[in-house]
């Protein structure tokens, strides 16, 4: 049996939010950006996600408020660094 929103926020002790949540997804990869939203939806099953990529990530910010980010971008120097 999954658990709830309910009981996801109660065992993380984070506030419970009304449904529906909105979840801003700040990514490059389009395919993994579609899997962290799909995620999302199992834990809040009516969650508006957005979909954003670097500077429109930013815009959406600044025109929305969300209730949780996901952001994943790979920095430059990060890169350099591991190979």
């Amino acid at each position: 049996m999954d658990p709830k929103p309910a009981e996801l926020a109660a065992e993380a002790a984070l506030p419970l939010l009304e449904e529906p949540v909105s979840i801003l997804i700040a990514k490059s990869n389009r395919i993994y950006a579609e899997a962290l939203s799909s995620l999302c939806r199992k834990v809040f099953e009516e969650a508006h996600t957005t979909h954003a990529t670097g500077i429109e990530a930013l815009a959406a910010l600044q025109a929305n408020t969300f209730d949780y980010g996901i952001s994943g971008f790979a920095s430059p120097l990060w890169m350099a660094s591991s190979s």
